[in-house]
């Protein structure tokens, strides 16, 4: 058990491995007095009751053996009926944000935020009974090995893994670096299937892109608050510095969210000074999160672009940088996460999220259910949508155009 306590913003725990890149990312926490959570649990199993047992848990074994006893069909194995328990409770608390996630799940959330794994390098998506190569990471070795976009995975290690979810075709594909895994895929305009054998790796997956646009225009796009952004963020703005931006657009859109303290670090980088953020705990006391100083883009022209998938950390950023009156948000009204969860990593590498706290913008507002609204509004059509035609950064692009000294 790590003793580090991390506070994570992010949004919709399922969702957010909609697309896989045999990776994942978080902070840990211990239970009450150090003890693991699941500590606790096991202290109540028949045989190795404590005082600190509540009673009602007599019931929960009672109907435990009965089911073992009595149930006329096949029953799951007690993991898998444990956590099923587990989830139950947490159902009753009402929070979506307060969670279980089992062992596979966690160790994919901690390379995400982490910001590296080892594997081959890809990243996968469902597509129906399908796990489908999205894109192979620049330089990996899925890419040098000749893995494509589209590709279709036949199998791991001649394991035919037609009809597998994400999670079991990434677990297969994962592994230590310098270790060698079979993939065999089906590419559009071949008639048989391809086999590669790759080489693992320790892949750093950047959570930022960045580019030069028009009219010495930066554009910076960060895709998770992770432990390297901070750094990321800086290290892309020096380099457009370095080609001549004059303006900047910071792309938020999309992003689920990350690390409270990254949250709190990649906003100083837009803001002198003064509160970022507070953090009000359940009784009332609340905790104020100031710009750390020497920001890199705190002066200049600036659009942030956000949309409904614009979630819990990118809001606390998005949120200061308005509030402060630093830039305009531009885009669609963000997903609307106000609440902060600790992670707690249990005994056997599962993890629950607990809600915390609730955040407020610097003005204090309130954004659960609500999200943030833009400046200015311009939605994407489906049409632009489906055509690739990004109406929002072009907005961007003409207001930074309009107001550009």
């Amino acid at each position: 058990m790590q003793g580090c306590v991390r506070s994570i913003l992010l949004a919709v725990v399922a969702t957010f491995f909609a697309v896989a890149a045999f990776l994942g990312g978080f902070g840990f926490s211990t239970g009450q007095n150090g003890q693991s959570p699941i500590a606790v649990v096991r202290s109540v199993l028949p045989g190795n009751s404590t005082a600190s047992t509540p009673p009602e848990f007599g019931v929960f074994w009672e109907a435990w053996n009965i089911i073992h006893k009595d149930f006329y069909g096949a029953i799951p194995d007690n993991k898998t009926l444990t956590y099923g328990a587990i989830r139950g409770a947490l159902k009753l608390l009402n929070d979506p944000h307060t969670v279980f996630i089992e062992p596979r799940g966690t160790q994919q959330q901690n390379e995400q935020l982490r910001g590296d794994f080892e594997g081959i390098g890809a990243q996968v998506n469902q597509v129906q009974d399908n796990v489908v190569i999205v894109a192979p990471i620049p330089g990996s070795p899925a890419e040098k090995a000749g893995i494509k976009a589209g590709d279709i995975i036949l199998k791991v290690n001649d394991q035919d893994v037609k009809g597998k979810s994400v999670d079991d075709v990434v677990a297969l594909i994962r592994g230590p670096k310098g270790t060698q895994v079979k993939v065999t895929v089906m590419r559009v305009g071949q008639d048989q299937p391809l086999v590669f054998t790759i080489t693992r790796a320790k892949i750093d997956l950047p959570s930022v892109v960045w580019r030069m646009e028009e009219n010495n225009i930066g554009y910076v796009h960060l895709n998770i608050f992770g432990e390297k952004s901070k750094d990321e963020i800086v290290n892309a703005v020096k380099d457009l510095k370095s080609k001549g931006a004059k303006a900047l657009i910071f792309d938020l859109r999309d992003n689920p969210g990350g690390y409270l303290q990254s949250a709190i670090d990649v906003a100083s980088q837009f803001i002198k000074d003064g509160a970022v953020a507070y953090e009000r705990d359940k009784s009332g006391r609340e905790q104020q999160f100031n710009a750390a100083g020497n920001g890199i883009w705190t002066e200049g022209p600036l659009v942030v672009l956000i949309n409904k998938g614009s979630a819990s950390a990118s809001e606390i950023t998005s949120g200061a940088i308005q509030d402060r009156k630093r830039a305009i948000l531009l885009g669609d009204t963000s997903f609307g996460k106000g609440s902060v969860q600790a992670v707690h990593e249990l005994s056997d590498k599962s993890s629950i999220h607990v809600t915390i706290a609730e955040w407020l913008t610097p003005n204090k507002r309130q954004i659960s259910g609500k999200g943030l609204t833009p400046d200015v509004a311009i939605p994407i059509s489906p049409d632009d949508q489906k055509a690739g035609n990004d109406t929002q950064l072009k907005q961007a692009i003409q207001y930074l155009k309009e107001h550009m000294q």
